[in-house]
């Protein structure tokens, strides 16, 4: 259907704005079973006991489950953790713990006694 075509079928519903989708289906015979979004599943264990990242044109492999799923929300869906002491932001919270304990210039600028309150919160 070319753009054109899209735009007189829209024109073409005079219904409620809330039943547009089933009645555009039901118009243009599209089946039920196209409506159903299969739930996401990632990829089994490989063989060699790899996890393979199922991102498309991604070759990315790990050995653990959780290797693939730390980069598939870093490297696919862009997550990333902010320090609550600086202007640092990190992959994940493993990262931002290391981070916090080593690297913080702000953190680690304080007194030894303030650190340990922070540590607690």
């Amino acid at each position: 259907m070319t753009p054109e075509e899209w735009g007189k079928f829209v024109q073409s519903y005079d219904g409620r704005p809330e039943d547009f989708g089933t009645w555009a289906w039901k118009t243009l015979k599209i089946p039920e079973e196209m409506l159903y979004i299969a739930p996401y599943e990632p990829p089994p264990r490989q063989a060699n006991g790899d996890f393979l990242c199922n991102y498309h044109g991604c070759v990315k492999e790990y050995t653990s489950k959780q290797g693939r799923e730390n980069h598939f929300n870093v490297a696919h869906l862009g997550f990333r953790v902010r320090c609550p002491d600086c202007p640092a932001v990190l992959k994940n919270q493993n990262s931002l713990s290391r981070h916090r304990q080593n690297n913080c210039t702000m953190r680690n600028d304080l007194p030894l006694s303030a650190r340990a309150l922070q540590s607690t919160s």
